[in-house]
């Protein structure tokens, strides 16, 4: 926590999302007691696979934010009621930034990242603070 308080001018870091989205209740608890909120998504666009194309994981986005009716894409890990999820018509997306697909060019010349980007912001929505999408203030869940 020190060390990215550091990397970040001083700011607060107290949301946590769990890798793969694993957690147990014992690792929930020690999150909450240490002031963290976990925070989940529902929209993943697969960056994670090693098959998958950068003009994939922009349909997936496409479809995702163009058809906001559609089912939660969380496959099914979510079973706690105060985790950290984003207000209805709002989309918190797992996507890696260690991972170099972003980068690659698409159709149009832009890269994946600027493609996504303009697609959400096509589809009406703003790209806004954890913070904001979860519809809390100060600097977690509890606050």
């Amino acid at each position: 926590h020190r060390r990215i308080k550091s990397i970040t001018d001083g700011h607060d870091m107290n949301f946590f999302r769990p890798a793969q989205g694993a957690y147990t209740i014992e690792k929930f608890d020690a999150l909450v007691e240490k002031d963290y909120s976990m925070v989940m998504w529902n929209l993943d666009v697969q960056d994670w696979r090693s098959d998958i194309t950068p003009e994939e994981i922009l349909a997936r986005l496409t479809f995702a934010v163009r058809n906001p009716t559609a089912p939660a894409r969380n496959e099914g890990k979510l079973a706690l009621a105060n985790l950290g999820l984003p207000r209805r018509g709002s989309y918190i997306m797992l996507a890696h930034d260690n991972n170099d697909k972003m980068l690659k060019t698409v159709a149009g010349g832009q890269t994946l990242l600027g493609a996504m980007i303009d697609e959400i912001e096509a589809a009406g929505y703003r790209i806004v603070t954890l913070n904001e999408c979860l519809g809390v203030n100060g600097k977690g869940m509890g606050n």
